[in-house]
């Protein structure tokens, strides 16, 4: 019995060994084809193999793919995702979705304008892309009406009002507003806080798990509504 376990113990070595190296292998590559795209210093915090498709020992599974979070100079408390992958199941290729941060201020911005003129309250915006990584012929440098000009999509803007139900009155206008002026922005959706949550997301906490929290006490209290594509084809 002793024997089976040694024998097992060693088996399970030497299929580490490799692995750990390829995590490490995959991470120089990573490092590479970061400082070719942008500027500035990136940490790697962590790089795993998952793998495409199920299997009794998904490390082990010839069809795998890699998912590493990143983090980079210009935004030291946030992360950002790459990944290597195979197209078409042959040729390797990386894709990364640090586009998130790069145009998070500019998108926030543009569109915060866009609404200002509707809402006589406080808000907050929050936006929630429409893919996993940057439209072809775009990257570092790109703006924001370049980015939907690549067929770059935006899945969700999030409007979180101070302790204000959101209606149609209220709401309808500037939606359809962004709608109308960025196809490509597939829905938007207005939350109630109350004040004490609102003051809570300025001081930092994410805006939806405090509609979430406050949703889970007292769902009575919690206002949303939505506005996509399809009102326009009212």
């Amino acid at each position: 019995m002793k024997r089976k376990y040694a024998l097992a113990a060693a088996l399970v070595g030497a299929l580490v060994l490799p692995l750990c190296s390829c995590a490490g292998g995959i991470e120089g590559k990573a490092r590479q084809y970061l400082s070719s795209r942008y500027s500035g210093e990136f940490t790697i915090i962590s790089a795993e193999r998952e793998a495409d498709g199920p299997g009794p020992l998904p490390d082990l599974n010839p069809s795998y793919h890699w998912v590493l979070t990143v983090m980079s100079d210009q935004f030291p408390d946030e992360t950002f995702v790459v990944r290597r992958l195979r197209t078409n199941g042959k040729n390797w290729c990386w894709l990364d979705d640090y586009f998130t941060l790069l145009l998070r201020e500019e998108a926030t911005n543009y569109f915060s304008e866009m609404i200002q003129p509707y809402l006589d309250t406080p808000y907050i915006v929050k936006i929630l892309w429409g893919t996993t990584t940057w439209p072809d012929g775009t990257g570092q440098g790109t703006s924001l009406h370049e980015w939907f000009q690549a067929n770059g999509e935006i899945s969700q803007i999030q409007v979180f009002l101070d302790d204000v139900i959101p209606t149609d009155d209220l709401c309808k206008a500037p939606a359809i507003n962004i709608l109308q002026t960025e196809p490509n922005v597939h829905y938007i959706t207005f939350f109630r806080l109350s004040s004490n949550g609102f003051a809570d997301v300025i001081q930092g906490s994410e805006p939806i798990d405090v509609y979430q929290e406050e949703s889970s006490k007292d769902w009575s209290q919690t206002w949303r509504i939505d506005y996509g594509q399809w009102d326009l084809e009212e």
